[in-house]
């Protein structure tokens, strides 16, 4: 009996420490081009989808009426989908590369979840308006910095999604349109540094009122002997 609870603690102790660490990246056969699925697109051009190494949010140099720009991407959650624990850790993860000065000084930029799904239009003039999701939080401070990775806890989102695989639409990207000089410039899926989603998934952890249990009964069992 005692080698049998003693096996079962072990067990308990060993799916607690089980964990899988999934890197995934934008993917390459949902919303957006051919070739992968992050783009931008400009308020004035609102059909068209930018797909270079560059992503843009914001409003470049003193343009407020002329060019603001919002991103989107979505990644390739497959391999989280399949796996059958839970989402206890996910993190997106941008590099910024813009100079954080001139056209790029003030403001933030704000991570969206979507809400609904992405469908690029043709001729409807459509497509920059899809910005419906939920917010977040901030991609980074204008003091921050640039040529360097950003970070945004998206662990809810992303077990939700896992909960319910039709809700996966991705993530939009907006700084502010209002003023000037707000552009915020990050890599994309083909740049130096792609855009990742860090998801760590685990087991349920056993509570430590069940460990302490199986502990309790073992020392019973060997005071009895």
């Amino acid at each position: 009996m005692e080698k049998i609870l003693s096996t079962a603690a072990a067990l308990l102790i060993a799916n607690a420490a089980h964990a899988a660490v999934i890197t995934t990246y934008v993917d390459t056969t949902g919303i957006g081009t051919a070739s992968d699925s992050d783009f931008t697109i400009a308020n004035n051009a609102q059909d068209t989808l930018i797909d270079t190494a560059t992503l843009q949010a914001g409003v470049p140099g003193n343009k407020t009426g002329t060019a603001r720009y919002r991103s989107f991407l979505q990644f390739d959650l497959s391999a989280v989908f399949a796996d059958p624990d839970n989402v206890s850790n996910a993190t997106f993860r941008i590099y910024r590369t813009d100079s954080n000065g001139g056209a790029y000084k003030w403001g933030s930029a704000t991570l969206y979840a979507l809400d609904a799904a992405f469908d690029p239009a043709s001729g409807s003039q459509t497509d920059y308006a899809q910005l419906t999701g939920t917010v977040i939080g901030d991609i980074l401070l204008s003091t921050d910095g640039t040529n360097q990775w950003f970070e945004v806890d998206v662990t809810s989102v992303v077990q939700n999604w896992k909960n319910d695989q039709s809700t996966h639409f991705g993530f939009a990207i907006q700084a502010a349109e209002g003023s000037s000089n707000t552009a915020k410039l990050f890599d994309s899926a083909t740049g130096t540094n792609a855009p990742e989603l860090v998801v760590t998934t685990a087991v349920p952890e056993p509570s430590a009122t069940a460990l302490l249990g199986l502990a309790g009964m073992t020392l019973i069992l060997r005071r009895r002997k």
